[in-house]
């Protein structure tokens, strides 16, 4: 996943980000740091979010798949923000690593709690 592509409302976002009075100028952050607040600032509804991205995924359901992938990348900037990211951070590397790594945790925990769910496998944190 690029980050650089889903960044397209950032004009609106930006309104947003400065009439709220987000931080408008973060710099540079550790991705792993960035991520752990990303993870710190998960709720229930940004995970419901993801699984249903990836059950639409799954079941190549393309209308479903943009829709749920639209509001996926909407909770990633939102949780991103509240992270000290600003809108033009997106674009960056290191907020590309960090969204990843982020995206790679929320995604096995998901799986986990699927397979725990099943009876397959002990669930995980």
């Amino acid at each position: 996943m690029r980050v650089t592509k889903w960044a397209g409302g950032a004009g609106v976002l930006a309104f947003i980000t400065l009439a709220v009075g987000l931080p408008v100028q973060a710099g540079p952050m550790e991705p792993l740091v960035l991520a752990a607040c990303m993870k710190s600032r998960t709720t229930t509804a940004d995970e419901r979010i993801f699984r249903d991205m990836m059950v639409a995924a799954l079941q190549e359901d393309q209308h479903g798949l943009r829709t749920t992938f639209s509001n996926m990348l909407s909770s990633f900037m939102h949780i991103g923000l509240e992270c000290g990211m600003t809108v033009d951070d997106f674009d960056q590397p290191w907020a590309e690593a960090a969204v990843n790594l982020y995206a790679v945790d929320v995604g096995e925990r998901i799986m986990a709690r699927a397979m725990a769910k099943s009876g397959l496998t002990a669930e995980m944190n």
